[in-house]
């Protein structure tokens, strides 16, 4: 995994969490909301190892994931968020820098 997409999800997570606390998730454009979803996911990967954490702050953000990255017809993200949870988990490290490599290029 690319340092520079760890220290790109902390940082464009930290916007989009602070755009949500400020107008809520529904004003979220489809790049924000994934950019998001990504971030409320790698918040559980890397502290707990599962999505448990993610789904307890966020419920539907798998399906929120899909549906972003669908709107913006991007393939790798549409995959790994299309995954059910035990796969999201067991892909999820294999795939971060080429999703994030996807929304950075939009």
């Amino acid at each position: 995994m690319s340092e520079e997409n760890e220290d790109w999800v902390l940082q464009e997570g930290s916007i989009a969490v602070q755009q949500k606390a400020l107008h809520g998730i529904q004003c979220m454009d489809p790049r924000t909301l994934l950019i998001y979803a990504l971030w409320v996911c790698d918040y559980g990967m890397r502290n707990a190892g599962d999505l448990l954490p993610a789904l307890d702050i966020f419920p539907d953000v798998l399906k929120a994931g899909k549906r972003s990255a669908d709107t913006l017809e991007i393939v790798v993200a549409r995959k790994l968020f299309g995954l059910d949870k035990d796969q999201f988990e067991n892909m999820y490290f294999e795939k971060f820098d080429s999703v994030c490599d996807e929304i950075r290029s939009l």
